[in-house]
């Protein structure tokens, strides 16, 4: 059986974006699903942790991480 890889915590790194009146703070990075969890602020207050998939992210976003 292949082995599966672990997921990297990325909160020290602090790496965030904006979208739309939301910040979206990266926290979890799963390469085995490419996905990647965030905490969404709103008015600097966290409303809710949500898990959105790799290629959704911008651009400078998935520069910083470099999944491979």
């Amino acid at each position: 059986m292949a082995k599966e890889k672990k997921s990297i915590n990325l909160t020290e790194y602090n790496i965030s974006f904006f979208v739309q009146k939301s910040t979206f703070k990266v926290l979890r990075f799963h390469p085995a699903k490419m996905t990647v969890d965030v905490a969404v602020y709103e008015n600097e207050t966290k409303t809710e942790t949500k898990t959105l998939p790799f290629a959704h992210l911008p651009k400078e976003i998935k520069k910083r991480i470099k999944p491979n």
